[in-house]
């Protein structure tokens, strides 16, 4: 089974590539070759044309028309204004220099994406649930993490832990002011232990299975507004599909406000049948996006919280907060395009139905703590590779139903080191 849905992710992954393809907008070769001579003029010869300039480019964009009348940095953002941010990059654009990561274009014919904030560096944080999940989508990636065996707190008892993933967003329909998105997500969990779960006396999963396909829809209103909505579906459990109880699905919809050039105001609501807390029911939130410059840019607000900052052209610090108990914390080193290095802590969590609950309403979890070192490295223009490791620790399994963090069904695991390698794609 888990051989097959990794085949699954890689097929998905193509897919998703060749609608990425599909949807991409027409630079011809005279326009690139134009792009490539101002980015050298101004740049150098040390620095090379932004990856995000070549052919593959353009999967968010609505069509952008090169003009070669413009002549230095305002030229190149002519062209960059259009695409947003997708992995790591130092170069200015229009907007930098302006002031603001939002687009300052008012009109109909901007996508439905223009008006989103880029949040730079932080995209492809994984397991951010809601309306911030929504905001920081991934490019598609493909990857496997390793925790080797740990004693738990039942004795003699012992668990190892693998687990091997797909996650990916790209636009599939553009027409005027409207964009279309679809996303796709699939993650295999591969447990092994003598452990079992202490209330019910049965055993413990041996593979546990997120699966969800959705659509994302976003539109950018006559006045700069900027709405969307968010929907998907799928099964999280050791059985998924297995029967109706099974089946999951969640929504966002949501409003961004610009007021001036440095803020806006951010409005939404969500509902998830396989939520943290609240199952099923509406859980409204709103906040404040400040953004003065792609320096500096934050969310403030409820259910949750996001802040970016490059105190320097090399470093920048990052820091996300989702309710309940997500949260992303990082340090990042970053001195060209092609590689970066970073160091944080994590806090996350994830939840399943498992088949055999008693209860109707319990949720399977699985909370951890790390402290995570990493390396990126785009040994291709659009394809790179990821290797980091640390720390994990307070981790644990539990059964609950409500609003509290260890329920019924509780493991404990010793803490001890990980490892996850992954391939990344951008466009």
């Amino acid at each position: 089974m888990t051989t097959r849905l990794f085949r699954l992710a890689v097929s998905m992954m193509a897919a998703v590539c060749c609608l990425a393809n599909v949807t991409s907008f027409d630079v011809n070769a005279d326009d690139r070759a134009a792009v490539a001579q101002v980015w050298d003029d101004v740049s150098g010869d040390d620095n090379r044309l932004p990856v995000m300039l070549t052919a593959a480019n353009g999967g968010f964009s609505p069509s952008p028309v090169w003009n070669p009348s413009l002549q230095g940095l305002e030229g190149i953002s002519e062209l960059i204004d259009y695409v947003p941010y997708i992995g790591g990059s130092n170069f200015p654009t229009r907007q930098q220099s302006a002031g603001s990561s939002l687009s300052k274009s008012t009109s109909s014919s901007g996508s439905g994406l223009d008006g989103l904030p880029s949040f730079r560096g932080i995209k492809g944080i994984k397991n951010l649930p809601g309306g911030v999940g929504t905001l920081l989508m991934a490019n598609p990636h493909v990857g496997a993490s390793w925790y080797p065996e740990q004693s738990t707190d039942q004795n003699g008892t012992t668990l190892s832990m693998e687990r091997e993933y797909f996650q990916g967003a790209v636009p599939i329909y553009h027409r005027g002011p409207s964009t279309y998105v679809l996303t796709a997500e699939t993650e295999v969990t591969t447990i092994r232990t003598n452990a079992i779960l202490p209330t019910t006396n049965q055993p413990f999963p041996s593979q546990l299975f997120n699966i969800a396909i959705g659509m994302n829809y976003f539109h950018q209103f006559e006045g700069g507004n900027v709405g969307g909505f968010v929907f998907d579906v799928g099964s999280a459990s050791d059985k998924p599909f297995e029967s109706g109880r099974d089946i999951l699905a969640s929504g966002t919809g949501f409003l961004l406000i610009p007021q001036d050039e440095d803020g806006s105001w951010f409005l939404g609501v969500n509902a998830s049948t396989n939520s943290q807390v609240l199952y099923g029911l509406p859980i409204p939130g709103g906040g404040y996006f400040y953004h003065p410059s792609e320096d500096f840019q934050a969310i403030v607000g409820f259910p949750f919280s996001v802040f970016s900052w490059k105190p320097s052209r090399d470093w920048q610090l990052q820091y996300v907060y989702a309710f309940l108990t997500t949260m992303h914390a990082r340090a990042v080193y970053q001195p060209t395009d092609k590689w970066q290095i970073y160091s944080g802590f994590e806090w996350t969590n994830e939840n399943w139905n498992r088949s055999g609950r008693v209860n109707e309403e319990d949720h399977f979890f699985y909370y951890e703590k790390k402290l995570a070192t990493g390396f990126l490295w785009w040994f291709k223009p659009h394809v790179g590779l990821e290797v980091s490791g640390g720390w994990a620790f307070d981790r644990y399994f539990t059964e609950v139903n409500g609003f509290k963090l260890v329920g019924e069904n509780t493991v404990h695991i010793g803490s001890g080191p990980y490892v996850t390698a992954q391939i990344d794609l951008r466009f």
